[in-house]
């Protein structure tokens, strides 16, 4: 297949994932709650669940009764959450505490005769965070003060470099789901995203029951993905969640789900997993996706307003339309859009259709921008087909660095449709686990690699410092340049290999220099040639180059 490895290196890979497998198995935590002597102990940010049992057994729990659980911080701060209905008369809540000391909970249950669900009480105590994943140690991610860029918890920046992975959760096996996630987190990725709903688990079952107008709940479905979810979590990869994908319900199903059914069913997917350090999307990609903004303000208003622990992702696809709708809406954290196409045509060309999603998104300030670009074998009938991994490699660069970095997904279709089909000349290797080590993908992780190990969160686009563009024109073939305010760190991309000069007053005063190569990963120290005014840089070889420029500790 295009972009593959020898087989030798792809087995060898695979031999080195399976290991770290074993490793992550050995060595996890014990996650949520345990029980001492005197009183249960939740580390910080980890889960701490309680199960109840109802009174009751409803024929159809999600429509005949809500529990809630109201916690109380050791400062005397609440919090209101969902719990979930798992399965006959067992009740499941769960929260993860950010507050060190003694918490306190009670439930509140819509049906109040309910006695095994109304007014049930209970306490423990949140200690150390435990573990030895960045989630773990540092906390979920939330969107930082700046509202420019994501963080942990504890203020630590955090870089997205997602892997659209849409039907690899559900559909996956419990040992190769542990293959693929271990892989991703060795080769730098940050992010999972994948969808719950709709589609069929590796059981060939659904999430959903039930009528359009009075859906149900498959809580065996659910009680696979626990499983999942969690070991994402213990590895250190965040859950980006598609709850419910409306479009491609629509088409499977042939009849929308009534609002208030979406609602009902994005609540109970959020109690199950909100736990979780997770971030929520959306995307919106209807034939009429303006219309759909529309209805989902309601949606969720409902579901996300009141609830603030996990981010809210709108990925908006093309469509500038629903940027400007749900845009300013108080419960929406990022923007999601689907990344400029390459390669170009023409000089400075603009995507007729992208252009109005452009200025919409530079108009859209106070929210991290999250480009989602094309995978070697894009089907997108907007571009050519069958892209290179040096075509996916230059459309990441440049759609992560024309604009604040704060991250990328990227996509290998083999991955996100979970293809297990073989190859002749390799048939005990699904196609899914020939893309972990494609060349774009091992690409993208030189790009997150290089990214954790500048302050990108620090960076603006700063094109001025180049003195001159010696492209052809073309997006492709043009170089971006960023910088921090005080010009304490340069990062350029040259998109092909040529000297670059630049003047004195852009650098740092003292600088160590890098060549980095985004197809290898490898780093070259970079000599510079001065003159009174300028200093000139000559990359190794041919190729596109990254030039980091990190100004050197005064004595």
């Amino acid at each position: 297949m295009q972009g593959h490895i020898p087989l030798r290196h792809e087995t060898e890979s695979l031999w080195r994932v399976t290991a770290l497998v074993s490793l992550f198995l050995a060595t996890s935590q014990f996650r949520g709650a345990t029980e001492s002597s005197k009183m249960t102990v939740a580390p910080e940010w980890a889960v701490f669940e309680r199960t109840f049992k109802s009174s009751v057994e409803y024929s159809n729990a999600l429509q005949d009764a809500t529990l809630q659980v109201l916690f109380t911080s050791p400062q005397g701060q609440t919090n209101l959450v969902y719990a979930f209905w798992d399965g006959g008369r067992t009740w499941r809540v769960r929260f993860a505490p950010d507050k060190l000391g003694r918490w306190t909970y009670r439930t509140v249950c819509s049906d109040s005769s309910n006695e095994g669900l109304q007014h049930q009480t209970g306490e423990f105590l949140c200690t150390a965070p435990v573990g030895e994943s960045n989630l773990s140690k540092n906390g979920p991610v939330r969107i930082a003060h700046d509202g420019r860029h994501l963080e942990y918890a504890d203020g630590k920046p955090f870089f997205w470099m997602g892997d659209a992975a849409w039907d690899a959760a559900r559909e996956s096996e419990w040992l190769d789901w542990e293959i693929y996630t271990v892989a991703r987190q060795y080769q730098s990725f940050t992010a999972i995203e994948w969808t719950v709903a709709p589609g069929p688990d590796e059981k060939g079952e659904s999430a959903l029951t039930g009528f359009n107008d009075h859906i149900g709940i498959n809580p065996a479905f659910f009680q696979r993905l626990d499983s999942k979810v969690q070991f994402m979590s213990q590895v250190g990869l965040v859950s980006a969640i598609v709850p419910f994908w409306e479009a491609q319900f629509d088409q499977t199903a042939g009849l929308a789900l009534p609002d208030d059914q979406i609602a009902l069913f994005l609540r109970y997917v959020a109690a199950r997993f909100g736990a979780e350090p997770v971030v929520w999307v959306l995307p919106f990609d209807a034939a009429s996706p303006e219309k759909q903004a529309q209805r989902w303000k309601k949606i969720g208003s409902a579901v996300f307003g009141a609830d603030r622990r996990a981010p809210v992702m709108i990925y908006a696809g093309t469509n500038a339309a629903v940027v400007q709708t749900l845009g300013d809406q108080p419960w929406v954290s990022i923007i999601g859009y689907r990344g400029e196409p390459f390669p170009a045509s023409g000089p400075q060309e603009t995507n007729a259709a992208d252009a109005p999603l452009l200025n919409q998104l530079t108009n859209a300030p106070g929210h991290p921008l999250i480009p989602f670009v094309f995978s070697e074998s894009e089907t997108s009938g907007r571009v050519i087909q069958g892209l290179t991994a040096g075509e996916v490699r230059h459309n990441a660069y440049w759609n992560l660095l024309s604009k604040l970095p704060v991250g990328l997904s990227y996509e290998a279709r083999d991955i996100a449709r979970w293809n297990m089909a073989t190859e002749p000349e390799n048939p005990d290797v699904p196609l899914w686990r020939w893309s972990l080590f494609t060349s774009a993908s091992r690409q993208m992780s030189f790009l997150s690699q290089l990214m954790q190990t500048v302050d990108f969160w620090r960076l603006v686009p700063t094109p001025q410092i180049l003195a001159t563009q010696t492209g052809t024109g073309a997006k492709h073939t043009q170089d971006l340049a960023l910088s921090t305010m005080n010009k304490d760190l340069v990062v350029i991309y040259l998109a092909e290999s040529r000297m670059l000069e630049l003047s004195l007053l852009d650098v740092p005063r003292s600088f160590r220099a890098v060549w980095f190569n985004p197809r290898t990963g490898e780093t070259t120290k970079a000599g510079a040639a001065r003159s009174a005014k300028t200093c000139r840089f000559s990359p190794p070889e041919a190729g596109d180059w990254v030039l980091v420029l990190k100004g050197a500790p005064q004595e």
